[in-house]
């Protein structure tokens, strides 16, 4: 606990009765250090409605009595003593309580519980996901304290029914509902935010923004009113700001009002004496207690009054109690937004103040004109709402300041001389006052005696809350009332002995509290100190569902002990702890059984059946009726039985083995005779014994016998490979001596005779597996060494095919056009000499090898090289005869083509990709000779064509000197050359040297 919790009674008596969340504290003493420097932490919570004003007196009475306790002994009727251990057992069962609660669960239904988000006096809230559609829920789970309320069962079964069928997108939607172990919970939308209240307080709003939320609510209001709901308690804890999209959304239908419902069943949910909301944001007829009036209408005021704390940051009223606060809602006009905050647009202020009008009629008759108002206030259209007149104005004043008004009017009369009228005036008021007061308490005293005779213990609840509220509303105006008080003490101590006896001894201590007063000082502590020992009952059934049967019984122990000192029957008590005595020895025997289980399951998951049979017998031993334990038992027995079958069945293979390994031998050395049958014999002993002990259940007996059994087949089986291992050793040994082996691998020949040497040891120590490893080993290196031997000559054969390759290539190409082929087969050449001088001959011939087929192929490309330079000289001679010819102009396409191939041709070679070179040569060849034939005629032509020109400028020219133009044939040469340019043009020789020839006669015929 924190260290205020430790100087402030209030705190530690608000924590350890779970009155209040610690989060719902620290905010309240926040707020309260600025806005209500003065008022305590109690008042705080009542002011932020988080308590009633009957909570708050219990809570300050039961802070005095512990300041009491901790002075002073206090003079008390007797309490029963407690040993020290009874302080730690009650401290132990709380601890384990809260972190039963603290503690989630893994599932609900087929929702799989990621967090816990809130928790409050009806239940707890969690983020969930749904295992199957993968979406994130909010989970409400009834408190087990509000479980075992019927009346809280009924509320909470009540929201998912009326909530379900809301569907709005400012209202949290209720999805399902269902029941997990006994407790009840609902699934709504799961909205990512935090609520109003904190928003407000750590950062306030804007005045639009306020609008905005307010107006979004009021439509969502105006939805719940058409499906026949009122919801009773808006405000802004239960508004929540979605953090993504900034949407309110308003939750919480746990105390509605259904329009038209049965008036019995809700007077039974919802009028148990204690007005229902929270008296900052009620409407005035609900804090009159006019429930009959409650509808639509209630909610538009509860959220105008939120709309008020958003503009002003403060409530529209205040007070020292909830009393105080309500009597203000009921008697007293709110102050304009506009005078706490002049910022606010007086559209705006009119239109929160209708909706705050304390007469029905006055208000916004739906939420959606409320909605619609605020609309045009955002649109900035003009509201409706029309500021207070004169009139109002006046009448409002005078019922805020009645003594004003009283002296006011005294003087108004008796200067008219009516000074009687007013004291006649008065004195009705009294005595209506007085009359209503004794009405109350006859209600309240026919309350008592319904009760007393009630048989239904909701209904006597019921009735026990409703006298008290009459009667509190009584004492609160005339706190001397003897007749009230007495009505008070007999309604106290009633109400609070049925709870004790309903096994509910924290409330019944709430309720004997509220008896401070108005009954004898010993009386109410003497009922407060019996019902905290009754508290030990509470307390051992927490610790019983909590699974905790130890503390359980100690607890019960107590708690009948306890009641009967107090003077209550504790009969029941004792059959309790009587069967939790038979639960302990069933427990124990179980739990011994569940430990030997637990054993068995972990050998069985490391697949040692037999460990598992051995503890699964302990354990049937211990509960010889456990039908899991014998199913168990037997399946492990099965499995045992499986085990030694394939044991067995292996046993006699490797025997086989061992017989087809003999036979492979023939008649073999001496030892085969001399030590095989034994070891056949051996085993064979060995594999009856194993057989014999199976069948009398020696599991562990007939495991080890088996094993030996296939030891001794084992050991027949190796002997056998051994001597063949030997034989075939021997042979490769032999074998790589007659192929050169001591010559040319001397170092493979030594290792295999170490490890037949080595060999020979093991089989004479009887390590017969061993002995034949080795001898396979020794053979292995035998035939290496043989290898190498025949490699020798395969080495010296592809040493003088890789030397003539390499000759050719040196005799045909200059180091300068070697590619890096050749370089690549130089390096294995060179690495072949290098391994051949160290005597690896097949690494040597293998590398010989792959330069000779370098070698070859570079000397291929050689032949194919000089077939490429023969190829492009032939395409450098005929480029040039073809452009003698001309034949870029006169075969342009073809001379093109074939330009282009020879530049192809000269980037193949380039590149070495000598074949594409060879073909793109060709090509050339064929469009360059195709230039040639093309552009020869047109050259001829053309020259002829260019030297009678040159005659035709030069008569031309003479003509021009003598000036001739004016000539009728110097016109006509003129358009013969013309022509002649035409035909030249279109490459029409014969035709343009006739229209030359022409145009030279005319030219001539000048000249003569």
């Amino acid at each position: 606990m924190s260290t205020s919790a430790e100087t402030d009674p209030i705190e530690r008596v608000i924590l350890s009765h779970h009155f209040a969340k610690r989060r719902e504290i620290e905010a309240a003493r926040e707020w309260g250090q600025r806005a209500h420097p003065d008022k305590d932490l109690a008042e705080l919570l009542f002011m932020r409605g988080v308590f009633d004003r009957t909570k708050v007196s219990l809570i300050r009475k039961l802070a005095k009595m512990q300041r009491g306790s901790t002075r002073s002994p206090r003079p008390a009727a007797p309490r029963p003593t407690q040993p020290e251990d009874e302080t730690s057992a009650d401290e132990e069962v709380s601890v384990r309580v809260r972190d039963l609660r603290a503690s989630p669960p893994e599932r609900v239904g087929k929702y799989q519980i990621l967090e816990r988000v809130a928790q409050g006096g009806m239940g707890v809230i969690y983020k969930a996901r749904h295992v199957e559609l993968e979406r994130v829920f909010a989970l409400k789970i009834l408190t087990p304290r509000a479980e075992a309320n019927p009346e809280a069962t009924a509320r909470f079964q009540r929201e998912a029914k009326i909530a379900a069928r809301l569907e709005h997108p400012n209202i949290v939607r209720v999805h399902d509902a269902g029941v997990e172990d006994g407790a009840p919970y609902l699934v709504m939308d799961f909205v990512d935010g935090r609520n109003l209240a904190d928003t407000i307080k750590e950062e306030g709003l804007g005045i639009r923004k306020a609008a905005q939320i307010a107006r979004a609510i009021a439509l969502a209001l105006h939805h719940a009113h058409q499906h026949g709901v009122v919801h009773r308690d808006v405000k802004p804890d239960n508004i929540i700001l979605d953090a993504s999209s900034g949407e309110p959304k308003i939750t919480d239908f746990g105390i509605v009002k259904e329009l038209g419902a049965d008036a019995e069943e809700r007077s039974r949910l919802t009028q148990t004496g204690f007005t229902l909301g929270s008296p900052c944001y009620m409407s005035p007829e609900q804090a009159a207690g006019r429930h009959d009036q409650v509808d639509a209408r209630s909610d538009v005021y509860s959220l105008a009054a939120t709309l008020y704390e958003m503009l002003c940051e403060a409530p529209p009223h205040d007070g020292e109690s909830i009393h105080e606060i309500m009597t203000k809602v009921v008697r007293d006009d709110v102050v304009s937004v506009r005078s706490r905050n002049p910022q606010v647009p007086r559209d705006l202020d009119a239109v929160v103040m209708k909706a705050l009008e304390k007469e029905l009629a006055r208000r916004y008759a739906t939420a959606r004109e409320f909605a619609e108002d605020l609309g045009r206030f955002l649109d900035e259209e003009p509201v409706l709402a029309k500021p207070a007149g004169l009139g109002t104005k006046l009448r409002r004043s005078m019922r805020r300041h009645r003594a004003v008004s009283a002296l006011l009017a005294l003087f108004v009369v008796a200067a008219l001389g009516g000074l009687g009228w007013v004291w006649s005036w008065q004195r009705r008021l009294a005595r209506e006052a007085r009359e209503e007061r004794a009405a109350r308490v006859t209600r309240a005293k026919t309350l008592l005696e319904e009760a007393a005779h009630e048989e239904d213990p909701r209904a006597k609840r019921s009735a026990y809350y409703e006298a008290l509220q009459e009667l509190e509303l009584v004492l609160a105006s005339d706190p001397d009332d003897a007749n009230a008080r007495r009505a008070k003490r007999e309604a106290v101590l009633a109400l609070g002995d049925h709870l004790i006896e309903a096994g509910e001894a924290s409330f019944a201590e709430f309720v004997f509290a509220l008896g401070a007063g108005v009954a004898d000082e010993a009386e109410i502590t003497s009922r407060i100190e019996a019902a905290r020992l009754g508290v030990w009952v509470e307390k051992a059934e927490a610790a019983e569902l909590a699974g905790d049967l130890v503390t359980a019984r100690e607890l019960y122990l107590k708690g009948k002990r306890a009641l009967q000192e107090a003077g209550y029957a504790g009969e029941r008590l004792q059959a309790r702890i009587d069967d939790l005595d038979d639960q302990l020895a069933e427990r124990r025997r179980r739990a011994e059984a569940e430990k030997l289980a637990r054993l068995a399951e972990d050998s069985a998951e490391k697949g040692d059946h037999l460990s598992a049979y051995q503890a699964y017998l302990r354990a049937q031993a211990v509960a010889p009726d456990d039908r899991e334990i014998t199913a168990r038992l037997e399946y492990h027995r099965g499995k045992l039985e499986e085990d030694f079958l394939l044991a067995r069945r292996a046993a006699l293979a490797v025997r086989e083995d061992a017989l087809a390994a003999r036979q492979a031998l023939g008649e073999g050395p001496p030892e085969l005779e001399e030590l095989f049958p034994k070891a056949l014999r051996e085993g064979d002993q060995a594999r009856a014994r194993a057989e014999a002990a199976q069948a009398e259940d020696r599991f562990h007996e007939a495991r080890a016998e088996i094993e030996a059994a296939s030891g001794h087949f084992r050991r027949a089986h190796n002997l056998a490979i051994a001597l063949k291992g030997r034989e075939v050793s021997r042979a490769e040994a032999a074998a790589a001596e007659e192929r050169g082996a001591s010559r040319f691998a001397p170092r493979e020949l030594d290792a295999g005779r170490e490890l037949a040497f080595r060999a020979d040891q093991a089989f004479a120590k009887g390590e017969y597996a061993t002995a034949a490893e080795f001898y396979a080993r020794s053979a292995s290196y035998y035939r290496r060494a043989a290898r190498t031997g025949d490699s020798k000559g395969a080495v010296e054969g592809a040493r003088r095919d890789a030397e003539r390759w390499r000759g050719e290539v040196r005799t045909a190409l200059p180091s300068a056009q070697r590619s890096d082929r050749y370089a690549e087969a130089e390096q294995s050449y060179q690495a072949a000499l290098q391994r051949y001088a160290r005597g690896d001959y097949e690494g040597a011939r293998q590398l010989f090898a792959r330069a000779a087929s370098a070698y070859r192929e570079e000397a291929e490309q050689a032949s194919v090289l000089r077939e490429v330079f023969a190829a492009r000289s032939q395409v450098s001679v005929l480029r040039g005869k073809a452009m003698e010819e001309n034949a870029r102009e006169f075969a342009s396409d073809d001379f093109s083509r074939a330009r282009q191939a020879e530049l192809s041709g000269d980037t193949a070679l380039t590149d070495r990709r000598f074949a594409d070179a060879v073909q793109a040569y060709g090509e050339a060849l064929y469009r360059y000779r195709r230039a040639l034939v093309k552009a020869r005629p047109h050259a001829a032509g053309k020259r002829a064509y260019d030297a009678l020109l040159a005659e035709v400028q030069e008569a031309r020219q003479w003509c021009v000197d003598e000036k001739l133009e004016w000539k009728p044939a110097f016109k006509r040469g003129e358009r013969r050359l013309r022509q002649a340019e035409d035909a030249r043009e279109r490459r029409y020789w014969n035709g343009a040297k006739r229209h030359l020839e022409r145009a030279l006669r005319e030219f001539r015929s000048l000249q003569e």
